[in-house]
């Protein structure tokens, strides 16, 4: 597959700073994403967006007008249920969302994209220790009317009866392949690799949640293949399970947290991603303001298709397919030649597309991939192989943009001085 195809290949005149002559005195600022032009969509027109702010304004009248009539209520009688609908119609929510996968390998620089979309510094943790930092799908949504602090943090875990189910599934499903005679002629090869796939996904999650309690091994596992044995692991299994020191109030399957700070969310969000916690939480939701997620974007932040932990790709690919679209994050070195890039879109296409690939060529998919670390890219050598005549890059493109580079650091290096 030629990953280039998608990619848009026209650049745009940069306008960031107006054209004209590099020695104008056009004044410039900082870049604010609160000023961003909103997307040309009707709900977003004045009218559309006055007959909202209108419809608010008479509820809220309403309201009052009902609570200040002090009349009393009698059997039967609706003014307390019109009282309560007229407070919520006056607090306008959109409901129309649109969900961003965002996905890619650990160290490709996912969490950093999430941060800089929300324009909130480390909400989202990134990391260079090379462990992966995304290990449940997390969802960036907007701060609802009802949420009290600046940022409102959700976990939903399995319930106990739950997570013994599951147990009892990966534990058949890790142990299955093993019950398989080497030489049993009625599988065949592909049955013998899913079922090999989803042993070691099994295995995965096992590890994750209970690898350190002393005796848990893949030959304990394993070790005796009867029922007899099945059931002495499943009920030990279980006990651990039980055992799980969960987040204070998570004990009925959904947990709760307010942050004041990015740093504190992070660190809230930390606990669910750990070993014993992740392989039981169903999703985590981050619900914050940002400018992006006004226009009812939902961001997703999704382990990588690579992940060495098979349950957390599968969780990964399970998401995908309810996603509207998908970012792939990639650094801008390796852009066009990572293998995580051309896995990732076979991955999805033949996951989430199915047979309309063969009949549209791919076009219904919204996939774009997104490029990371430029500032690591050789300026010299690119000018050299994309700008100029016949080049992907028109020479006339790159002085603009040159030109706007040295008005900004005139300007910043003005307001340094004026700072002093």
């Amino acid at each position: 597959m030629d990953i280039t195809a998608i990619i848009p290949r026209k650049r745009r005149m940069s306008t960031a700073f107006g054209s004209g002559d590099a020695d104008n005195n056009a004044t410039i600022s900082a870049y604010d994403v609160e000023t961003e032009a909103p997307p040309p969509e009707r709900f977003y027109s004045l009218n559309f967006q006055n007959t909202i702010q209108s419809g608010t304004n008479i509820s809220n009248q309403l309201a009052e007008a009902l609570e200040k009539a002090q009349l009393s209520p009698v059997d039967g009688d609706n003014l307390p249920r019109l009282i309560s609908d007229a407070k919520t119609l006056r607090k306008f929510e959109a409901s129309d969302t649109r969900t961003i996968a965002i996905l890619g390998d650990s160290g490709e620089g996912k969490s950093s994209l999430i941060n800089s979309l929300l324009n909130i510094s480390d909400i989202a943790r990134t990391g260079d220790m090379g462990a992966a930092c995304t290990s449940v799908v997390t969802k960036y949504r907007l701060r609802k009317s009802n949420h009290k602090a600046p940022i409102t943090i959700e976990a939903e875990y399995l319930s106990m009866s739950e997570i013994e189910d599951l147990i009892k599934e990966v534990l058949w499903s890790c142990r299955r392949i093993h019950l398989l005679d080497a030489q049993d002629d009625d599988i065949s090869e592909n049955e013998r690799a899913n079922l090999k796939r989803e042993s070691n996904q099994a295995w995965s999650s096992l590890e994750a949640a209970f690898g350190h309690h002393e005796g848990f091994s893949k030959g304990w596992l394993t070790k005796d293949m009867t029922e007899e044995g099945l059931a002495i692991v499943t009920d030990q299994i279980t006990q651990w399970a039980q055992e799980i020191d969960w987040p204070a109030g998570a004990n009925s399957g959904k947990w709760t947290s307010a942050a004041d700070t990015a740093d504190e969310c992070c660190e809230k969000i930390s606990v669910s991603m750990q070993d014993q916690f992740w392989p039981f939480t169903k999703i985590i939701r981050v619900y914050v303001e940002a400018k992006i997620l006004e226009a009812g974007i939902i961001l997703a932040g999704l382990p990588g298709l690579r992940d060495t932990n098979l349950a957390r790709v599968k969780a990964t690919q399970d998401y995908l397919l309810r996603c509207d679209h998908i970012f792939i994050v990639t650094k801008i070195s390796r852009a066009i030649t990572h293998e995580s890039v051309k896995s990732s879109l076979i991955s999805i296409v033949s996951n989430h597309a199915g047979l309309e690939w063969d009949k549209t060529g791919g076009k219904g998919i919204k996939i774009a991939i997104v490029c990371t670390y430029s500032e690591d890219i050789n300026e010299k050598t690119a000018r050299r192989d994309s700008c100029g005549p016949n080049k992907r890059i028109p020479k006339e493109v790159m002085a603009e943009l040159d030109r706007d580079i040295e008005r900004a650091k005139k300007a910043n290096r003005s307001q340094s001085l004026t700072k002093k």
